[in-house]
C-alpha cells in the first residue's frame, strides 16, 4: 500500500457492493460471515497483529488520553444530566438530582454504577499472559523484540485478573508494555470474512461532532459490531416529555470499543440502565458517555435498509437520507446484479412496499428470512450445490461451541456436521457442514453454515448475496479524527485485500484457469499453435499438480505444468520443426538478450548495463508493458499464411517496420560502437564527436574469439543464435556479402612467421586460403593491398580471396581484421528468418510470390480519412455534455448530467458558452463542449465540425432492455481487445473481418494507399491493400544496413519459405525495404511542412500524416488517389482518474492539421474521425468511470456539416 506498489489498494475506490461469480453465486460464498465470530476473536489461533512502532494506529494523542483521570473523575454511581427534548421542556423541569438518588437507591448492594477501570485507555495484555508473550517475543536480554507481524499459533486465553480482556468484545490497538518499560503498539487484523448485504431489524446508531450539534443517523445491522454503546437513566417513552440523557460512564471494557447491539444492551441492563432510544443536540457523546467521540453509538431506535431495483434488476441499497455515507445514493448508480429466484425482479410500483422513483425504477422495503438448507446430513454433491454461507472452522476457532452430530464421522467422512454444543443435537440453521477436499486442494474440510438467507422484495426474492467491504451501518466517520481514521483505514484495507484475495482464488479455481494459463505459457515457451492435446496435458498437471511425479501434488502447481510444457512430445519431437505452423516468432527483447548473453557482452568501467528507450526502439522493454493487456494480443492472426491457414502469432505484432528496424538499426550500433546511442543504439551513452568514440565512452562491448574461416564463425553463430537451423540459403547470402563488401581494417585473418618481409611472397609456414578467407598486405605506407596469388573482389580496401591458387593470408595481428568481418557476419545473422522464427525455415528455393500490382491511378482528386483511436475506451460523455435544463427537453439536461456523473461532471460554469443544436433534431438546443476542446468548438461553429452521439457496436437494432431477449449482441460487450476489433471492423458478427478503412481501401476505384501510426491497427487491414505503418516520430525509418548490405538482405527476404513463420517475416522485411526505402527517399527530399504541430504524441502523428499527405503532388510521381490512415492515443481506460491533457493534445493536434491542411489546399478533402473500444458508464465508479457500450465521437473537416 504505497505509491511504487503497482497492487496498491486504496479502499475508498473500491465498489463496496457484493460481486457475482463468473459461473454462479457471489464472489465471497464460502467464506465465514462476521457475524458468526466467536467471542473475542482477537484471541483465536491465526488472529493477526501488526506492529506500528512506539504509537499506535490511532495517534499518539489517543494512546496516552485517559478519559476519566484526567477529570479527575471516578464516577460511583450514575451521572444524569437534563435536556430538552421538546421546544416546550426546559432544563429546569428535570430534577436531576433527585432522578440520579432514586435510581441509586434502586439498585443491588454492593453494585458500583459506571465504574471504569483505573484508566479506560488501551487495551494492554497483562505481562506474563500468552497475548503478551506472543506480541513481546522478548529476546535474551528480557527485552521485547517486537516482531513486524504476529499471527497466533493458537488461541490464547487472557491474563489472571484482566477484566478487560475478558470482558471486551472487540479491540482495536492493542499497547504492550515490555519489562524495562518500553512500550511498542500492536494493530489486531479482523479475520476474512464477510457480511450480508440486507439484514433485518436494524438498529439506528448515532454520532456528534460536537456536544451542541445534531446528531448524524445511520441503519446499522445489530448482529455487527457497528458501534459503541449508551445507557440511558430512562427512555423518552418512559418518562414522557421529560429529557432522558446518556449516562456517564459509557459501558466500555476499552476506549473505542465496538459491540453487537445485544451486548451493549446487556451491559446497560446489567448497570440497571436501558439503551438510549435517542440522541439529540445537547446530549453529549464523547469518552464520559460514549466508548469514543465522533464514534458512532447503538440506540434501541429500530430502522429498515431499502433497495431500489432498476429496468434490469441491479440493486442498489439506500441509506437513511440523514446519513454521512454518501456511497449509498440512488444518484450515484452503483449496483450490483443479485440471483434472483426464477430470474425475476420487480419492474413495477405494484408489489407492496414498492413505489417508482423518479427515474421509474421500483425503491422497495426488503425483508429477510433464514431457514435451515438441510434436515438431514446430505451427499457430498448436494452439500456442494446447497451451501453457500461459509463457516469457521469448529474444530478450531469455535472448539467447545460446537461438537461433532451422533452418527457422523466427523474424523474421516466426506461430509461431516457439527451442531451447537449442548443444544438439541439435530440438524438446523446454526449446524456447520464441512465438506472433504482432495488432496490437490490441500485435503481438510471447507465448512459452511446450514443456512440460507433470503432477501424478499415484494413477491420476488434473492439469495443474500455477501461482500468484504463495509456495507449500510458501517460508515466510520473519518475526518480529523486520527483516533477513529487511523483504525478505520487499517481494517478498509485488510477488507479490500480480502476481496482480492477471493476474487483471485475465485479466478485461480475456475475451470477455465487451468487450460487459459496451459495455452498461454505454451505460446511464449514452445509454439503459437499448441494442439488441443498438449493444452489438456499442460491444464491437467496445473490441476493435478504432478505430471509424471514432477510437482507438489497440489492443485495450481506450476512446476507440474511447466514440466508437462517443456517435457511433452510437441516440445521436444524435432520432426515438428519442419511443420510450418509450429514454432512461434521469437520476440524483440528475448531476440535481443539472446544475442548480447551469446555475444558475451562486457559492461565497461565496471558500470551497469543500461539500454535506453527500448519500448520505443524495438517495442518492448522490461517493466514497460504499454498497458495491462501486454505487448500483443494471444490470438493475434498476421495477414499472409499463417492467417490464411487459421493460426495465430502474438509476436509477429511486434514485427512492425519502425520497430523492426529499430532492432536492426541498434544491432547495427553496437557491433560497430558498442553499446551507446549513437545512431540509433540501444545505449544511454549519448556519442557526441570522433574523440568521443575514441575514448570509448560506451556502456560495453562484445567480444568474440577469432576463426580461420568465415564460414567457421557463420557455424559458431548459427549454433549460439538460430539452433542450428540456419538454412544454406542464409549462410549463401552471408557468406557473398563478405564476398562482396568489406571495410577498413589494420590487420588480416592469418598472422605470418617473424621473417615476414612487405617486398617478398609472404610465406606463413603452409597456412593456405580458401575461398572466402580475406587477404591483404600493407606495403608499409598505410596502403593496404592483395598479396600475390590473391584476386581481389569488389569494395574497398581489401581483397577476398577468390581464386585458386594457394597463397596465405599476411599481416602480424589478426585479431582486428576478424572483427570488422564479424561484424558484417554478425549484422547479417540478426536479419536472418531463422533468427527470428523458432522452426525451420526450409527455403522453397523459389522467389516469394509478386505481390499484387498496384491498381492504376485514377482521375479522381485527392481525398484522406484518418481515424484517431483513443485506446482504451474514452470517457466521452464529457466530451460532448447536454445544455441547460431550459434549453432541452426533459429528462436530459446539464442538471441530469451533474446528478448522474457525481464528482466526474464538469460544472456550467468551466464549459464556456454553449453551442447549438436544431432542436427539432435534437433533445437540446444547446450543448457543450468539453473546455480543453476549444479549437474543436470553433470548428464546429466554423462549420467543420460535428458530433456523433451515442455510437457503439452493434448487430442489429437494440436497446438494453434487450438484454435478455433473442437478439443479436456484439459479444463480449465491454471486453478492450473484442470491442477494439469490431469497432474497427463494423462487422461484429465475423471475428475474422478486415478493418473498415481497409475494406473501403479495397472497394475503391484507383489506387488506395492505408497507412498505420506505430502499430498494426485492424482499422486498416485490409485483403488487397497492405498498409505501411509509420514511425510517429520519423515518419518512415530507414534499415541502416541496407545501404551497405542491401544484396544479402534482398536475396534472404526475396525466397521463399514453407514455414508460415518464416514466410510472414520474409513477407514483412522484403514489403519493408522496397516501400520504406522509396518512403524515406520522398519524406526526406520534401523536408517536412510548414506548419509546427502541438499536441505532443497525439501532435506527432498528426505532423506525419500531413507529410505523407503533402506527397500526393510529390516530383517523383504521386502515390495514390486516396490514402487511409490509423491513428491511435492510449490511457483512455479511466477507472481510476480523468487524464484531460489528452482533450487539450487532441484539441491542438486537430488545430495545427487544419492549419496545415488549408495551407496544402485539401482542407475540403480530409476529414479526421474520432474512435474507441467503446463509451464508458454515465455514473462514477469511484474517482472514474467502468466500461459501457456508445459514446460520443467527433468528426472534423472542410466538408464536414455542423451536426
Amino acid at each position: 500500500r504505497n505509491s511504487l506498489d503497482p497492487l496498491e489498494l486504496r479502499a475508498e475506490w473500491r465498489d463496496a457492493f457484493p460481486k457475482a461469480g463468473l459461473t454462479r453465486g457471489y464472489i465471497g460464498d464460502g467464506c465465514p460471515l462476521c457475524t458468526d465470530l466467536p467471542a473475542q476473536p482477537f484471541l483465536e489461533a491465526g488472529v493477526r497483529y501488526e506492529y506500528s512502532g512506539s504509537a499506535s494506529v490511532e495517534g499518539a494523542a489517543h494512546d496516552a488520553f485517559t478519559p476519566y483521570e484526567a477529570r479527575g473523575l471516578t464516577p460511583a454511581g450514575v451521572t444524569i444530566t437534563p435536556t430538552a427534548r421538546r421546544s416546550a421542556d426546559r432544563a429546569a423541569d428535570f430534577d436531576a438530582a433527585a432522578h440520579a438518588a432514586e435510581f441509586n437507591a434502586k439498585l443491588p448492594a454492593g453494585t458500583v454504577i459506571g465504574q471504569a477501570p483505573a484508566t479506560l485507555q488501551k487495551f494492554a495484555p497483562a505481562a506474563g499472559s500468552a497475548l503478551h508473550a506472543a506480541l513481546c517475543a522478548e529476546g535474551t536480554d528480557g527485552s521485547c523484540t517486537f516482531p513486524r507481524a504476529v499471527t497466533l499459533p493458537e488461541a490464547v486465553a487472557c491474563g489472571a485478573g484482566d477484566a478487560v480482556c475478558e470482558g471486551a468484545e472487540t479491540i482495536k490497538t492493542v499497547k504492550v508494555v515490555a519489562q524495562g518499560g518500553e512500550v511498542g503498539y500492536y494493530t489486531y487484523v479482523p479475520p476474512p470474512c464477510v457480511r450480508m448485504a440486507v439484514f433485518a431489524a436494524g438498529k439506528e446508531t448515532v454520532r456528534k461532532t460536537c456536544p451542541n450539534c445534531a446528531p448524524e443517523k445511520q441503519c446499522s445491522n445489530p448482529a455487527a459490531p457497528a458501534a459503541g454503546m449508551a445507557c440511558c437513566y430512562f427512555t423518552t417513552d418512559g418518562v414522557p416529555g421529560k429529557a432522558a440523557r446518556a449516562t456517564s460512564p459509557a459501558q466500555c471494557k476499552v476506549l473505542g470499543e465496538t459491540m453487537k447491539y445485544q451486548t451493549g444492551a446487556d451491559r446497560c441492563t446489567a448497570a440497571g440502565l436501558v439503551p438510549c432510544d435517542d440522541i439529540q443536540a445537547g446530549d453529549p457523546l464523547d469518552y464520559n458517555t460514549a466508548c469514543a467521540p465522533q464514534q458512532y453509538t447503538w440506540t434501541s431506535t429500530g430502522c429498515a435498509v431499502r433497495i431500489r431495483v432498476d429496468d434490469e434488476g441491479h440493486v442498489n441499497l439506500l441509506a437513511a437520507a440523514a446519513t454521512e455515507d454518501t456511497r449509498f445514493r440512488a444518484s450515484l448508480g452503483n449496483t450490483f446484479y443479485p440471483l434472483w429466484a426464477g430470474g425475476a425482479f420487480p419492474t413495477t410500483a405494484d408489489a407492496a412496499g414498492c413505489e417508482a422513483d423518479a427515474d421509474g425504477f421500483v425503491v422497495c422495503d426488503a425483508s429477510v428470512t433464514t431457514a435451515a438448507v438441510f434436515d438431514a446430513v446430505p451427499t457430498r454433491a448436494a452439500a456442494e450445490a446447497g451451501l453457500a454461507a461459509g463457516a469457521f472452522d469448529p474444530t478450531t476457532t469455535l472448539a467447545g461451541e460446537y461438537e461433532c452430530l451422533a452418527g457422523v464421522d466427523c474424523a474421516a467422512g466426506d461430509v461431516v456436521v457439527y451442531v451447537p454444543a449442548g443444544g438439541a443435537g439435530a440438524m438446523d440453521e446454526l449446524s456447520v457442514v464441512g465438506v472433504a477436499q482432495p488432496t490437490a486442494l490441500g485435503g481438510g474440510y471447507r465448512y459452511f453454515v446450514n443456512r440460507v438467507e433470503t432477501v424478499h422484495v415484494g413477491a420476488h426474492s434473492f439469495r443474500n448475496a455477501p461482500a468484504f467491504n463495509a456495507l449500510v451501518g458501517e460508515y466510520v466517520y473519518t475526518h480529523n479524527n486520527q483516533a477513529v481514521a487511523g483504525y478505520a483505514d487499517e481494517v478498509a484495507a485488510a477488507a479490500a485485500a480480502a476481496e482480492t484475495e477471493a476474487v483471485i482464488d475465485h479466478m485461480f479455481h475456475h475451470q477455465n484457469t487451468a487450460p487459459f494459463l496451459a495455452r498461454l505459457l505454451i505460446q511464449r515457451l514452445v509454439t503459437s499453435n499448441p494442439s488441443p492435446r498438449y493444452i489438456a496435458a499442460a491444464a491437467t498437471a496445473f490441476a493435478t499438480g504432478d505430471y509424471e511425479g514432477r510437482g507438489s501434488g497440489r492443485y495450481g502447481c506450476m512446476h507440474a505444468m511447466t514440466a508437462a510444457i517443456l517435457l511433452d512430445r510437441e516440445a521436444r519431437s524435432s520432426t515438428l520443426d519442419a511443420d510450418p505452423g509450429h514454432g512461434v516468432t521469437r520476440e524483440p527483447f528475448l531476440r535481443l538478450l539472446q544475442l548480447l548473453r551469446s555475444q558475451e557482452l562486457q559492461a565497461a568501467r565496471g558500470q551497469d548495463i543500461y539500454m535506453y528507450g527500448l519500448i520505443g526502439k524495438i517495442g518492448q522493454d522490461m517493466f514497460r508493458s504499454p498497458s495491462v493487456f501486454g505487448f500483443y494480443q494471444p490470438d493475434y492472426a498476421p495477414s499472409g499464411p499463417l492467417e490464411r491457414a487459421g493460426l495465430f502469432s502474438p509476436e509477429t505484432a511486434l514485427s512492425i517496420v519502425p520497430r523492426l528496424f529499430g532492432f536492426f538499426n541498434g544491432m547495427e550500433s553496437l557491433f560497430t560502437y558498442g553499446l551507446q546511442s549513437k545512431n540509433d543504439g540501444f545505449g544511454s551513452i549519448h556519442w557526441q564527436s570522433e574523440a568521443d568514440l575514441a575514448l570509448d565512452l560506451s556502456n560495453g562491448g562484445a567480444e568474440f574469439p577469432t576463426y580461420a574461416r568465415v564460414s567457421a564463425l557463420i557455424d559458431e553463430l548459427d549454433v549460439l543464435l538460430t539452433d542450428g537451423r540456419l538454412s544454406a540459403a542464409s549462410k549463401a547470402a552471408i557468406l557473398d556479402n563478405v564476398v562482396l563488401y568489406t571495410e577498413p581494417v589494420t590487420e588480416d585473418l592469418h598472422a605470418c612467421d617473424p621473417g615476414f618481409s612487405i617486398e617478398e611472397h609472404c610465406d606463413c609456414s603452409g597456412a593456405t586460403c580458401a575461398v572466402g578467407d580475406l587477404c591483404r598486405k600493407d606495403d608499409g605506407s598505410g596502403h593496404w593491398h592483395p598479396p600475390r596469388g590473391c584476386e581481389r573482389a569488389s569494395g574497398p580496401p581489401y581483397a577476398v580471396f577468390a581464386g585458386t591458387a594457394d597463397p596465405c593470408c599476411s599481416e602480424p595481428d589478426a585479431a582486428h581484421a576478424f572483427a570488422s568481418v564479424a561484424q558484417i557476419v554478425r549484422k547479417l545473422m540478426v536479419i536472418t528468418p531463422e533468427f527470428h522464427t523458432s522452426n525451420l525455415r526450409l527455403p522453397t528455393g523459389a522467389a516469394r510470390a509478386a505481390a499484387a500490382e498496384e491498381a492504376p491511378l485514377g482521375t479522381l482528386g485527392y481525398k484522406a480519412v484518418v481515424v484517431l483511436m483513443l485506446d482504451g475506451g474514452a470517457d466521452s460523455y464529457n466530451f460532448l455534455i447536454p445544455g441547460d435544463a431550459s434549453k432541452c427537453t426533459a429528462p436530459l439536461s446539464h442538471q441530469q448530467y451533474t446528478a448522474r456523473r457525481g464528482a466526474n461532471a464538469l460544472s456550467q460554469a468551466s464549459l464556456g458558452t454553449p453551442i447549438a443544436a436544431d432542436p427539432a433534431a435534437q433533445p437540446c438546443s444547446e450543448f457543450y463542449v468539453h473546455p480543453n476542446m476549444t479549437n474543436v468548438k470553433a470548428m464546429f461553429n466554423g462549420g467543420d465540425a460535428a458530433f456523433f452521439a451515442n455510437i457503439g457496436n452493434l448487430i442489429e437494432p437494440v436497446t438494453r432492455h434487450d438484454r435478455r431477449s433473442n437478439k443479436q449482441f456484439t459479444p463480449h460487450i465491454g471486453a478492450h481487445n473484442t470491442q477494439r476489433k469490431f469497432k474497427q471492423s463494423l462487422h461484429a458478427q465475423d471475428g475474422s473481418a478486415k478493418g473498415v478503412l481497409g475494406r473501403i481501401a479495397d472497394a475503391m476505384p484507383g489506387r488506395t494507399n492505408a497507412y498505420s501510426m506505430d502499430a498494426y491497427h485492424k482499422i486498416a487491414e485490409a485483403e488487397t491493400v497492405e498498409a505501411t505503418v509509420l514511425d510517429r516520430r520519423k515518419g518512415c525509418d530507414r534499415m541502416a544496413s541496407y545501404a551497405h548490405h542491401g544484396a544479402a538482405i534482398d536475396q534472404m527476404a526475396a525466397e521463399a519459405s514453407e514455414s508460415h513463420f518464416a514466410e510472414t517475416y520474409g513477407g514483412i522485411l522484403q514489403r519493408a525495404v522496397g516501400v520504406t526505402e522509396d518512403l524515406a527517399a520522398r519524406l526526406e527530399a520534401q523536408g517536412g511542412v510548414d506548419t509546427v504541430f502541438d499536441g505532443g504524441y497525439v501532435g506527432s502523428q498528426f505532423d506525419v500524416v500531413a507529410q505523407i499527405i503533402k506527397l500526393r503532388n510529390d516530383a517523383g510521381g504521386r502515390l495514390a488517389d486516396r490514402d487511409v490512415f490509423a491513428l491511435n492515443v492510449g490511457t483512455f481506460d479511466t477507472h481510476a482518474q480523468f487524464y484531460d491533457d489528452h482533450t487539450k493534445n487532441i484539441d491542438e493536434a486537430l488545430l495545427a492539421f487544419k492549419t496545415e491542411m488549408v495551407a496544402q489546399g485539401v482542407w475540403d478533402d480530409v476529414v479526421v474521425v474520432t474512435n474507441s473500444d467503446f463509451g464508458r458508464s454515465i455514473t462514477p465508479n469511484a474517482a472514474g468511470t467502468d466500461h459501457a457500450w456508445g459514446g460520443n465521437y467527433i468528426a472534423v473537416g472542410g466538408s464536414v456539416k455542423d451536426q
